[in-house]
């Protein structure tokens, strides 16, 4: 009897988590935050230092072009959808036909050009990061629940294959390469999967793509100028210090993201709801509990401290550690970045995020380039998150005065806020009332 209700348990539980999309997407993510550090260890114990560098210069250079090629049409999406009813199937056409051209292109030019192993490389998975950004950028207006699965399965996915390859075979740049793209190409066959839409039922479409880019042109600027914020450091490093710092370096920087990906649980779902109505006041609401929620996991991961680093990673990447914890202090501005960004985007405020943008992405390249000859990745790390200060607080005071919300509503968790996530997680709804 005791098991029959305790599994009665389990399944209220888990309707529980699944009937409530803030709870969903928090429990995924940091679902994916464990999931991740475990794949993380295998990836980083399998490549080595120096491979892991090779592997950060060609992702950072990826999501550099893939940005910029990519035109901020997904960011488009959820205005037109809002605006001008545009529907997912020609969205979804139009990303599918410009993706099918961006692969020729860059089929020919491996095949009949002298470019570098490392370029072709590049050239070949920039086309799909950005089909698989795009999308996943779909998903998550649609149905972010399924955007958080496919998450978790292509978390599993990732460690499956790392292990298997770990106990193999002997890692080689062929290797590397292929961990790099087997995610992307499971990746695009997911989100079809999740959008319910037949890869067949595909028609070459570019009618919308001159509209949306026209939309996208801006907020592509200002995420290629957030990249820059995340991704030009590995490119200033390149040519400053060994590929095996750059592999070390890499993998402090990922593993404070991981700490980036809780906030960013409640910010697809803010993303969804925007698109579907709601007011600044949600996007403060997101805004205080996301910054709580990240503190926590900043002490926690401050708390576990050095030995248990080692456990994972091994003395090789020894020095990755302190990168962690530096770049950690960046993670208050990150969150007023993401939030407001995401706010702006919806409400068709994009020439503000263009700018803060330009002076945190100024900031991080003139600190890089005088500062990484004289102290490296560690000069890299401080400069990253000087930029990210100067970007959260750039995007918290405009926030601030263009809604009139107070700075406590944005930054000081509430009582409520606390009362509510408890009723959450004991299954249990608040009702409001109309007045």
């Amino acid at each position: 009897m005791g098991g029959v209700i305790s599994l009665k348990g389990l399944v209220k539980a888990i309707k529980r988590i699944i009937d409530n999309d803030y709870l969903f997407s928090i429990v995924s993510k940091v679902s994916g935050v464990i999931l991740g550090v475990i794949y993380s260890s295998g990836y980083n114990r399998f490549l080595g230092a120096e491979l892991r560098g090779d592997a950060a210069i060609i992702n950072n250079y990826v999501g550099l072009v893939g940005v910029a090629l990519g035109v901020g049409i997904y960011q488009a999406y959820p205005y037109f959808k809002k605006n001008y009813k545009t529907s997912m199937e020609d969205f979804i056409n139009n990303i599918s036909s410009m993706f099918l051209l961006y692969l020729l292109i860059s089929i020919l030019i491996a095949v009949f050009t002298g470019f570098s192993l490392q370029v072709k490389i590049i050239g070949l998975m920039i086309p799909i990061s950005i089909f698989v950004r795009q999308l996943n950028y779909v998903i998550m207006i649609e149905y972010p629940k399924r955007r958080n699965l496919t998450s978790i399965f292509l978390n599993i996915f990732s460690i499956i294959v790392i292990f298997i390859l770990f106990f193999a075979v002997r890692a080689n740049y062929y290797w590397m390469v292929f961990v790099l793209s087997i995610e992307l190409i499971v990746n695009v066959g997911i989100s079809f999967y999740n959008l319910r839409y037949s890869p067949l039922k595909i028609r070459i479409d570019f009618r919308l793509l001159p509209k949306l880019a026209k939309y996208g042109f801006i907020p592509m600027l200002s995420t290629l100028l957030m990249t820059i914020n995340y991704k030009v450091d590995v490119v200033m490093l390149e040519n400053n210090v060994p590929k095996s710092d750059i592999g070390i370096y890499a993998l402090g920087v990922s593993l404070a993201e991981r700490v980036w990906l809780i906030p960013d649980a409640v910010k697809d779902i803010m993303v969804s709801k925007l698109a579907k109505g709601k007011d600044a006041s949600e996007t403060a609401r997101v805004l205080r509990c996301g910054l709580f929620a990240a503190l926590i996991c900043t002490v926690l991961v401050v708390a576990l401290g050095k030995p248990f680093f080692w456990l994972l990673y091994g003395k090789e990447f020894d020095g990755s550690y302190y990168i962690t914890i530096i770049m950690l202090i960046g993670i208050i501005g990150m969150i007023f970045y993401k939030m407001v960004y995401s706010y702006n985007v919806i409400n068709g405020n994009k020439n503000i995020n263009f700018l803060f943008l330009s002076i945190a992405a100024i900031v991080n390249i003139v600190g890089n380039f005088f500062l990484i000859p004289i102290a490296g990745i560690y000069a890299a790390a401080l400069v990253s998150v000087l930029s990210y200060s100067v970007c959260g607080i750039q995007f918290l005071v405009f926030f601030h005065k263009h809604t009139s919300i107070k700075y406590r509503e944005m930054l000081l968790i509430k009582k409520q806020d606390l009362k509510q996530i408890k009723l959450l997680i004991m299954g249990k709804s608040q009702k409001k009332k109309q007045s």
